[in-house]
């Protein structure tokens, strides 16, 4: 059996990176409305924002990473010191997020990406850009979207449910709402891990 490291899956979006506190202040001054008159996401289509339509959230969503959201957006508390403390027990961090803007705007969100993860000293072994996360391997997941939630679920995979009003009615291997939470779930999931992981390359080596 050949040696491997446990993979932690991390999302981006109101994961690691706070998108919803970026997204409003851009809103917010596009509208000429105060940051406060606007609620936090009850639904993942941002519904109760004062958007028309689903097109309408489109619009201001690519207005906002074209005007740099990505790169400026918030950090999640924690997010930084804590993986930093995961990286150093030796967990194998994989960045996976479906970031993708639209046609034409590919290298910005990805640029954005990388720059926003330097900018806020997050660790990382390697990312991936893919709108089916269970096309990639991770032995545990966290992430705030019941879409992909519920494909991990539907997959037979850990998943972390990162706290939202719009996933509440969804469920995971746990819930938290912040990355001091999570920590000591991811921990103790790796702890076991690693004793399962070295009994069974202790048997294959006899």
């Amino acid at each position: 059996m050949q040696n491997r490291e446990f993979i932690l899956g991390v999302d981006v979006d109101d994961v690691i990176m706070n998108y919803t506190a970026g997204l409003r202040r851009f809103v917010a001054e596009s509208k000429n409305i105060p940051e406060d008159s606007i609620p936090d996401p009850d639904s993942w289509n941002f519904s109760n924002w004062p958007f028309s339509d689903r097109d309408d959230f489109l619009k201001y969503h690519t207005g906002a990473v074209d005007a740099g959201m990505f790169e400026t957006a918030p950090v999640m508390p924690g997010a930084s010191e804590v993986l930093w403390r995961l990286n150093d027990l030796g967990i194998y961090i994989r960045i996976v997020t479906a970031c993708f803007v639209g046609k034409g705007r590919h290298a910005l969100a990805g640029s954005s990406r990388f720059l926003w993860l330097d900018k806020e000293n997050i660790p990382f072994k390697d990312i991936c850009f893919i709108p089916t996360k269970t096309d990639v391997y991770a032995d545990l997941w966290i992430d705030d979207s019941p879409k992909h939630i519920e494909a991990f679920n539907e997959a037979g995979l850990d998943v972390i449910v990162f706290d939202a009003l719009y996933n509440r009615h969804v469920t995971g291997t746990a819930r938290v709402k912040s990355w001091y939470e999570a920590e000591d779930i991811i921990v103790d999931r790796f702890v076991i891990w690693e004793e399962k992981y070295d009994s069974l390359r202790s048997t294959s080596m006899e």
